[in-house]
């Protein structure tokens, strides 16, 4: 990190975790794990405690994106932290948003399931256009 070696490797911006890579692995429930993770940190410090899942989760977020080369797979260590935050904010809110959970649910599964079929049709065909190129 000190050397720069990093950037044999690919840079990115600094901002590349929070804007690209965690909208990524979260999708549809992205605005839930960061209003989570406030909730749950302002719930947690409202009575007294500190809250070290969201400050090991801040931190590992900072520290990894001082370094130049990130990857999706380096966030994965935080994304059960990341989880937990949503089902805790989930858990807390459901009585009081009662319907609307249960719409957002349906909501996300239904936008993750286009999302990740759309995915595949994409490979699919990006694999079957590569066997014809190679067969013509």
């Amino acid at each position: 990190m000190v050397e720069g070696l990093s950037k044999y490797f690919g840079d990115h911006p600094c901002w590349f975790y929070v804007l690209v890579f965690a909208p990524a692995m979260f999708t549809v429930i992205y605005p839930f794990v960061i209003y989570g993770l406030y909730f749950y940190a302002r719930e947690t410090l409202d009575n007294g405690k500190s809250p070290e899942m969201v400050y090991a989760t801040l931190f590992y977020v900072l520290v990894f994106s001082i370094i130049g080369h990130k990857e999706k797979r380096f966030l994965l260590p935080v994304f059960a932290f990341c989880v937990l935050s949503v089902g805790y904010l989930l858990f807390r809110k459901v009585k009081v948003w009662k319907s609307k959970v249960k719409y957002l649910i349906y909501l996300s599964v239904g936008v993750e399931l286009s999302i990740q079929a759309s995915y595949h049709l994409h490979h699919k065909l990006w694999v079957f256009t590569d066997h014809m190129l190679e067969a013509g």
